[in-house]
């Protein structure tokens, strides 16, 4: 008669199974346990200070913008990170100091690491200016001798000897393109639009050839379907069909209407893109104001008397 066998058969896995596996478990215990231990130190803050020197006004904000080690200052960097911002700054700060007519500034930059923090330190020398030698502005089309074009005719900003800067040039050329746009001359457009910058003479020009293009009028003028008659609303328009489109006529319009304060919603809506010729349609959305309700009723108290009330 055979023993009874007092452990039972387990299945184990393929021999050298375990031993393939064990070996990756010590080494990813071991990366845990070393990126554990480093993790003070990678997350550990870097303190920068930025100065800036030798400019002032707008051109110091806006190279101070443009300077990307300035804008993440107050953020945990990595010491790689602070010498990846501080060496782009440079590059950075020659473009911002173009802005402003600078061309060939001279940028002595440097990184220093002191007791409570790192500084950084941007000592610009602005150099000579670029300044206006040429200013070519024409105005050309239907609209050449209209008002609002002579009036921005005679106040284009560029001055002969002038210091260059970009963002007069970009704000004078945003005003002609929505002055017309404004007046009713949607096909208005550059022929010409230059910024010619000389930097080793100084030297820029300034070009501008504008045409306007035919004015749009008023086209078809429409009110929904309300309580009111189309009659009476008509006389609050400010404009009429035909006349010269203006974008302040559907302005006044909508006050004019909200105004009466018979309406909850004022809607005007001019389609300058209606592919009607010259023309631009008038659409108008009215909602009525629900009408107040009022009752009466007479009451009576022990110290006044009868008393009507009204509500």
């Amino acid at each position: 008669m055979n023993p009874i066998p007092l452990f039972l058969p387990v299945s184990r896995p393929a021999e050298g199974l375990f031993f393939l596996r064990f070996p990756f478990v010590i080494i990813g215990l071991s990366v845990y346990l070393l990126l554990a231990g480093l993790g003070p130190v990678m997350a550990q803050e870097i303190s920068v200070e930025v100065r800036i020197e030798g400019i002032e006004g707008a051109v110091h904000d806006n190279v101070a913008a443009a300077i990307s080690l300035n804008r993440q200052s107050q953020q945990a960097l990595s010491e790689s990170r602070l010498h990846f911002l501080h060496g782009r700054a440079p590059d950075e700060i020659r473009q911002a100091m173009k802005v402003f007519g600078y061309y060939n500034p001279t940028i002595d930059a440097s990184l220093e690491r002191t007791d409570q923090a790192w500084q950084a330190v941007y000592q610009i020398s602005p150099g000579k200016p670029v300044t206006i030698d040429e200013v070519d502005i024409e105005i050309t089309g239907a609209g050449a001798d209209a008002e609002t074009f002579r009036e921005l005719r005679q106040a284009q900003p560029f001055i002969k000897g002038q210091r260059l800067e970009h963002q007069t040039y970009t704000n004078y050329k945003n005003r002609l393109a929505r002055r017309a746009r404004e007046q009713g001359y949607f096909e208005a457009e550059f022929q010409r639009s230059e910024l010619r910058v000389n930097p080793d003479k100084h030297r820029a020009a300034v070009i501008m050839h504008f045409t306007t293009g035919p004015r749009y009028r008023y086209g078809s003028i429409n009110f929904n379907d309300t309580l009111f008659s189309k009659t009476y609303l008509r006389n609050y328009l400010p404009f009429s069909e035909g006349d010269p489109y203006s974008s302040q006529g559907p302005l006044e319009l909508r006050e004019a209407l909200v105004n009466t304060d018979m309406f909850s919603r004022v809607e005007v809506k001019p389609d300058e893109t209606s592919g009607e010729a010259k023309s631009v349609p008038v659409s108008v959305e009215l909602e009525p104001r629900k009408p107040h309700r009022y009752t009466a009723g007479i009451g009576f108290a022990t110290d006044t008397g009868p008393r009507l009330s009204l509500g």
